[in-house]
């Protein structure tokens, strides 16, 4: 377990021991032109590595939550963290 855990939250805070290394900035920049689309990128990579909810889901919570103008950078910018 990691030290610091809230009590009743340690199920969550368990680690399996895998690490990985993302240059999300520099992906987010490459693709995007923007640092500031980092963090798409690391829910896709996120997503990708742990399966959370479908492509699909994530790709439609994605564009219903960022601002309207946004929607093809920010969608460039999670393809490109799901394609990791």
């Amino acid at each position: 377990m990691i030290s610091g855990c809230r009590p009743g939250v340690e199920r969550k805070c368990h680690v399996d021991g895998q690490v990985h290394q993302v240059e999300i900035t520099r992906i987010a920049r490459e693709v995007t032109g923007r640092a500031l689309t980092a963090n798409v990128v690391a829910l896709g990579v996120l997503n990708r590595l742990c399966r959370l909810v479908s492509d699909e889901a994530l790709v439609e919570a994605v564009l219903e939550t960022v601002p309207r103008g946004t929607e093809a950078i920010n969608r460039k910018a999670l393809e490109a963290g799901m394609a990791i």
